[in-house]
């Protein structure tokens, strides 16, 4: 797989005359996973569409391997970008293997023009999410974790060297939750740069490589997980009590309280 890296350099974002994100100065190497966490209105959401470049910001730059990401034509960022946003609407009804045939679209395939190489692609992505038995059902009859299954299959199928998503289990069971994490695990061992945002510190603490922790648009920490998950900082930034263990498995958190 071509690599890929991506630096958000100082960058800041200002909606409404209100300071959203503060000189975010990160950068995110290929062959990682990434997890951005953050209590609600952190800027993790405004930061994914940055480096997205779905949302311009109001100060710094996006790079990628160290050139203006802006600069790039859109086909070409298409090609070299997969984004998964928060919001899993879907456009148009129409069957789910066509819609992740979409993700093919920077590479020039469609339906109609598909080569064998897409529909690999395609199906790969679709097994690879859990939904190849939906390929032939329509987007808008699936339940809310299908549709998220679906629709990140879609970002997959792009098979881009960077793969930001944005709250990529937040509908989905225990299991299903387990399994997009360890498919997002084995795409950065593949060497594709991963960002997500996740809300489950638990399953942030076990899967990331990297944790990058945002508080009132502010990056406040950043590391391994047992270099930010510290009790003190998750009562400072999340208000939440919590003992911190280490095992076979990694770092374990259990949550015993609030703070008030």
């Amino acid at each position: 797989m071509t690599q890929a890296s991506l630096h958000a350099d100082h960058v800041s974002l200002d909606l409404g005359g209100q300071a959203v994100l503060e000189t975010v100065d990160l950068a995110f190497a290929p062959a990682s996973l990434h997890v951005l966490i953050g209590p609600n209105g952190a800027g993790k959401s405004s930061l994914m569409r940055i480096l997205a470049q779905v949302l311009a910001p109001s100060k710094g730059r996006v790079l990628l391997d160290g050139q203006p990401l802006a600069d790039r034509p859109a086909r070409q960022r298409a090609r070299l970008m997969a984004y998964l946003p928060q919001d899993r609407q879907a456009a148009w009804p129409m069957p789910v293997r066509e819609l992740v045939m979409l993700g093919r679209m920077p590479h020039g395939g469609t339906v109609e023009q598909a080569t064998p190489m897409d529909w690999q692609a395609v199906e790969q992505a679709l097994e690879r999410t859990g939904v190849s038995g939906l390929a032939h059902r329509c987007i808008t009859q699936l339940s809310g974790g299908e549709k998220a299954r679906v629709l990140l299959a879609r970002a997959l199928a792009t098979q881009a060297p960077i793969l930001l998503v944005d709250e990529p289990i937040a509908a989905l069971d225990p299991h299903h939750q387990w399994l997009i994490m360890e498919l997002l695990q084995q795409e950065a061992q593949a060497g594709c740069l991963v960002v997500a945002v996740l809300h489950d510190l638990s399953l942030a603490a076990r899967f990331a490589d990297r944790i990058v922790m945002l508080d009132g648009g502010r990056v406040v920490a950043e590391g391994d997980s047992p270099a930010v998950l510290t009790a003190q900082r998750l009562a400072d930034v999340f208000a939440i009590a919590v003992r911190v263990e280490q095992d076979h498995h990694g770092l374990r958190l259990v949550q015993t309280g609030l703070v008030p």
